[in-house]
């Protein structure tokens, strides 16, 4: 059986190449965070999400009365209550900006990574 060398040249530079896109793939993944920080932050967020809904029932008065709460926040003139609503939207709206401007400004730092990435992986051809 005759031995093709060009055939091994070809499997030769094929490995090489897929050992080079595994390093980079290993590179980008260390770059993540780790699963403890990860599971850590998503717990700190739901706790904060359901500490933020309590809030906003109890500053929209909805479900008072199986608080105990509903009588005390009754006592409010209808204006206040008013007042009380329009800031919440307000601040509700702002918050949303943040948030469309951190999404935004996310999307552009993940562009960059990959447009970087692309001319790692085009270098190495």
């Amino acid at each position: 059986m005759k031995v093709n060398r060009k055939d091994y040249r070809k499997r030769y530079s094929c490995w090489r190449q897929k050992k080079e896109e595994l390093e980079i793939e290993k590179h980008t993944y260390k770059q993540n965070v780790p699963y403890e920080n990860h599971a850590r932050v998503q717990k700190r967020l739901k706790d904060l999400q359901r500490r933020h809904n309590e809030f906003r029932r109890l500053i929209l008065g909805a479900n008072l009365s199986s608080t105990g709460l509903g009588n005390t926040i009754n006592f409010l003139p209808p204006t206040v209550m008013q007042g009380i609503e329009t800031t919440f939207g307000n601040i509700q709206e702002e918050q949303h900006q943040n948030e469309l401007h951190l999404i935004r400004k996310r999307l552009e730092e993940l562009e960059t990574n990959q447009k970087q990435q692309l001319q790692e992986l085009g270098a190495l051809d």
